[in-house]
């Protein structure tokens, strides 16, 4: 199996987390990075430690409230941005913003639909483990991985930040998404 050229974390996390990410290497024959935790010196793209850096400044108290929610001040990722809630206490999310430019390279539009109607079942098993980490341990969350085959990008950089309500239960999660650029065409063969 193939490595990236990059520092890559050992996997941690869940165990839908480990399980998600072998389908995803599976597929790809990548293995994705996952680190819970991540600080925003482990972030190597300056929008995503750039909103780290927003949801931080947040956290003077604990985990910010979703209500401290304003796209106003993240408008520099806006296209980059997706925010998600729980639905069914976690067995899904649905998009309440759905990134303009991740909905360009997937041909559709996320906001208001549910993460398991967007992708293929092998991306929606990886993105849904990584929403309900969040949302059972509320902390930031990074991934790097190859998407399978199918999808038109190279790579998928994303970080997902808590939200909680009155109570400290992760209600809005704010996902930071950042592609590798798009994927050359599969030249024909024969």
């Amino acid at each position: 199996m193939e490595t990236f050229e990059r520092e890559c974390w050992n996997q941690a996390g869940s165990e839908a987390i480990q399980a998600a990410a072998k389908a995803i290497a599976d597929e790809t024959g990548k293995q994705p990075c996952v680190r819970v935790g991540a600080a925003m010196g482990e972030l190597s793209t300056p929008l995503l430690r750039r909103l780290y850096r927003h949801w931080s400044d947040l956290c003077a108290d604990g985990l910010p409230s979703y209500r401290a929610i304003d796209p106003l001040d993240f408008k520099f990722a806006l296209g980059h941005v997706m925010l998600v809630e729980p639905v069914d206490d976690g067995a899904d999310f649905r998009y309440r913003i759905g990134g303009t430019v991740v909905a360009q390279h997937y041909g559709i539009e996320m906001t208001g639909k549910r993460v398991s109607e967007c992708y293929l079942p092998v991306s929606s098993a990886f993105y849904l483990a990584t929403y309900r980490e969040v949302m059972e341990r509320p902390r930031p969350l990074y991934t790097f991985h190859i998407p399978p085959r199918r999808v038109p990008v190279i790579h998928w950089e994303r970080l997902l930040l808590p939200f909680a309500d009155e109570a400290g239960r992760v209600v809005r999660i704010l996902t930071g998404v950042v592609s590798g650029g798009p994927r050359a065409p599969e030249s024909e063969t024969g």
